[in-house]
């Protein structure tokens, strides 16, 4: 069960200030001035749902305690990588936004063929860093939009225009970074 505000375990505005101090990230709430612009989404055909707060995380670190906060709080926690969701379920209505975008940095290894990408980066990002390092010798395994990342795209398995000759994008996965409910940071490989 999720706490709503009102409820005990909500947080109140020393929790929020405590959340503040334990991230490098900005958490914008209601009050704050930036606190519309932290509503819009891809998918404008439904009125914004309206969270307690959004945390623009900049670390693993920052996920872990922006995670950690909200299952101390029993708060619904929202994640959102590029805004890029056709169901909205990038928000919600008193949850906490865990907004991945500032994390989008993409590391090739052009020799090893391999590339590391932060969910908070584009394909279309991607592409363009993989052509300019590769010398257009390079490709990798994406979706048809370039303003989707890849976190929810491998999450949905990864149907791409590659699909048919080299496998789903989650079949090309050699490894993960992953942060669970209560902040712990699991790195996986295949």
């Amino acid at each position: 069960q999720f706490a709503l505000p009102g409820d005990a375990h909500f947080p109140r505005a020393a929790d929020v200030g405590a959340l503040r101090r334990a991230v490098r990230g900005a958490v914008v709430t209601a009050g704050d001035a930036l606190y519309n612009t932290t509503l819009l989404t891809w998918n404008q055909r439904t009125g914004p749902p309206r969270p307690f707060a959004t945390v623009f995380v900049e670390s693993e670190a920052d996920v872990a305690a922006a995670l950690a906060f909200a299952e101390r709080h029993s708060v619904r926690v929202a994640v959102r990588s590029t805004g890029h969701h056709q169901d909205v379920r990038n928000t919600c209505d008193s949850c906490l936004v865990v907004d991945l975008r500032k994390m989008s940095a993409v590391h090739i290894d052009v020799r090893a063929r391999r590339v590391r990408v932060q969910p908070g980066a584009t394909w279309g990002e991607v592409h363009a860093l993989l052509a300019r390092a590769s010398n257009f010798e390079l490709a990798v395994c994406t979706g048809y939009d370039r303003g989707v990342g890849p976190a929810g795209w491998s999450l949905g398995g990864g149907h791409g225009m590659l699909t048919r000759s080299y496998g789903l994008g989650a079949d090309n996965l050699v490894g993960a970074t992953l942060v669970v409910p209560n902040g712990t940071v699991l790195h996986l490989n295949a």
